[in-house]
């Protein structure tokens, strides 16, 4: 919808463009209003944790980016082009398909989450996201790499399962 809109104004965006701006967006927004109304003093200055979790995260997707979200997207591609998954058997379509799908791949990935907290081999991985001092929307951002290749692993899966759009994917 936003992207209709922003078409509308004669304003080109790519859903990968789109997508980076709703997340770093959404992020900016988070972190002003946690600075303003914040319920407890900062012990250490939110520039720094801001700059290392966003370094951090902008180091993953440069690594990350042709390995694993490329050959995910193909993926997902291959998938909906096919015909696979539950969505399409539901007949699943424009708006639905994509609000539906939010919550489905949201949920397999809640799923993801706790599997993460109970697997040894895997919780090396995610506590780099749980170690975090001061809990805060840049720990949002804290992640290591290799959870990231096993997440898109899982995510290929659940691709697989629903089906989704690229809309619906982009969005999740």
């Amino acid at each position: 919808m936003c992207v209709l809109l922003l078409k509308l104004k004669g304003i080109q965006v790519n859903k990968d463009t789109f997508q980076v701006m709703i997340f770093f967006g959404g992020l900016i927004l988070m972190f002003c209003i946690e600075t303003l109304f914040s319920a407890r003093k900062w012990e250490q200055g939110r520039g720094k944790r801001l700059c290392f979790h966003l370094g951090l995260s902008i180091f993953n997707g440069i690594i990350l980016r042709f390995p694993v979200m490329i050959p995910l997207i193909m993926w997902q591609q291959f998938v909906y082009d096919k015909g696979w998954g539950i969505a399409p058997l539901l007949g699943l379509v424009g708006p639905m398909e994509i609000g539906i799908g939010f919550i489905v791949l949201d949920f397999f990935d809640y799923i993801w989450h706790r599997i993460n907290h109970e697997i040894p081999f895997l919780w090396r991985f995610h506590k780099v996201h749980h170690v975090d001092t001061h809990v805060d929307v840049t720990t949002a951002l804290r992640f290591h790499p290799g959870e990231l290749v096993l997440s898109s692993i899982m995510k290929s899966l659940w691709i697989l399962v629903w089906g989704p759009s690229l809309w619906a994917f982009a969005i999740f």
